[in-house]
């Protein structure tokens, strides 16, 4: 991810702010997350449970994130996919998202 100073206070960098998220956004500006790789058996069980999760809640945003956590025993995760909480929860991250986005472009046309 690009790093861009802001200087809270004054604004300052705000615009350069904005218009790297949008062109990050866009594809014009790529990223490469670091992505942990672990032993062959941890990416062997990574391949097996993605699959598994993206059927059991589709349109999953990171299926690999939540396979990670599963294996790392993460009960929070674990309960929220035996109670079915993934799909509410993945549609009030995309409120949320489209809440900022609109915010962020009332702010960035100021």
């Amino acid at each position: 991810m690009p790093v861009v100073p802001v200087t809270a206070r004054t604004g300052e960098g705000m615009s350069t702010l904005l218009s790297m998220v949008a062109q990050v956004i866009e594809g014009e500006v790529a990223t490469k997350p670091r992505r942990v790789e672990g032993t062959p058996e941890f990416q062997r069980a990574i391949d097996e449970l993605v699959p598994m999760i993206e059927a059991y809640v589709p349109g999953i945003p990171n299926a690999r994130w939540v396979a990670i956590r599963l294996l790392d025993g993460d009960a929070r995760v674990q309960q929220a996919l035996s109670r079915g909480d993934f799909p509410e929860m993945i549609a009030r991250q995309r409120r949320a998202q489209a809440q900022f986005s609109r915010k962020m472009a009332v702010e960035g046309r100021q």
